[in-house]
């Protein structure tokens, strides 16, 4: 009698083990998580790195201006605080260019890790539980990069409505100093 309730019990575990297991909603969990991963980066390449590198050498150009030796000692120091303004944003979009690398690199591996997790849930080299897990993870890392990229894009605006208020106050002194040193 044992025997034969457990040759019964093995063969329906044997036959539940041998069951195909629906994995599409898992599938289509890790795509919306890449649909979201690839969305926040069209929104971080908003901000593009040319365009960070030619505000630092305008930002350069104003700073060697406001240092010229045409100007007398009276008008370095009652330019001083607009040329450490333009200092402080040439600091932060230099900062910006590194901090752009350090973001393309972790969306890249985060890339990476989606489409590594699908091609392991296809080939049943994960169970629901570990998908499971490193989903989390993923989305985790996600979210963090959402919050870095937008810190980003913040302290980029910052940067240039900072850039362009210098520019607008000092733009008569900016002409002027242009005008003398192209003599």
């Amino acid at each position: 009698m044992h025997k034969k309730s457990f040759t019964y019990l093995l063969t329906i575990l044997l036959f539940g083990s041998c069951q195909e297991v629906n994995i599409n909603r898992e599938l289509n969990n890790s795509a919306v998580l890449d649909s979201v991963l690839q969305e926040q980066y069209r929104s971080f390449e908003l901000i593009d790195s040319l365009q960070v590198l030619e505000y630092s050498d305008k930002v350069r150009h104003r700073i060697s201006m406001l240092k010229s030796p045409l100007l007398s000692d009276f008008q370095k120091q009652w330019l001083h605080y607009e040329q450490l303004g333009y200092e402080k944003v040439e600091s932060d979009l230099l900062q910006m260019n590194h901090i752009m690398d350090s973001i393309k690199g972790e969306y890249s591996f985060s890339r990476k890790q989606i489409l590594n997790l699908q091609e392991d849930l296809i080939h049943r080299q994960l169970s629901k539980e570990q998908f499971q897990i490193y989903f989390t993870q993923e989305q985790k890392a996600i979210a963090n990069l959402t919050l870095k990229s937008g810190d980003l894009r913040k302290r980029y605006h910052s940067a240039i409505r900072t850039f362009d208020s210098l520019d607008l106050k000092l733009k008569s002194v900016l002409q002027q100093l242009d005008s003398l040193s192209a003599k």
